[in-house]
């Protein structure tokens, strides 16, 4: 997994006081431009690539759950394209869609559904579905870790969600 560091919540600072020299910044914003999609943060990453990354929800989607989680989809723009190995197969993607159950009181989280896809194709080139009793795990993060960071970033948008 490649480390991160975190630019800045977009919710509080206007983007074009950041990462305004990243070359993927321009990329990653023309794919979502007149989208739907919520950006809450931003990153450039650590490593010699100089992939940018942002981080969006969908506002639109977002649902409260009973015990006062929030099921929302989220997805992650890449400027470079990024691959995975799943089961001995080598994917390809330029973004992320996942659904995520996340508990903001305790910064956790549980991915129910992820897709990836690229620039070329509509269809995602993985649609990976979490299996209740098998791979569906919740994952506390970390204190002070970039999970934990992201949650906080996502959270702060939420709370304006919440059923009282």
């Amino acid at each position: 997994m490649r480390s991160f560091a975190w630019f800045a919540l977009l919710m509080l600072f206007p983007a074009s006081l950041f990462a305004e020299n990243s070359p993927g910044r321009g990329i990653v914003l023309k794919r979502l431009k007149g989208s739907r999609w919520e950006s809450f943060a931003e990153r450039k990453p650590t490593s010699p690539d100089g992939t940018y990354e942002l981080d969006s929800f969908d506002p639109t989607r977002v649902e409260t759950l009973a015990n006062r989680h929030f099921r929302v989809w989220v997805r992650e723009d890449y400027s470079t394209t990024q691959s995975t190995t799943y089961y001995n197969t080598e994917h390809s993607y330029d973004w992320v869609i996942r659904q995520d159950e996340v508990d903001c009181r305790t910064f956790s989280k549980a991915i129910l559904r992820m897709l990836m896809y690229t620039e070329e194709g509509g269809n995602p080139n993985l649609d990976w579905t979490a299996t209740p009793g098998m791979d569906l795990t919740w994952e506390t993060m970390v204190p002070d870790s970039e999970g934990e960071t992201e949650l906080k970033l996502l959270c702060a948008p939420l709370k304006r969600f919440a059923k009282h």
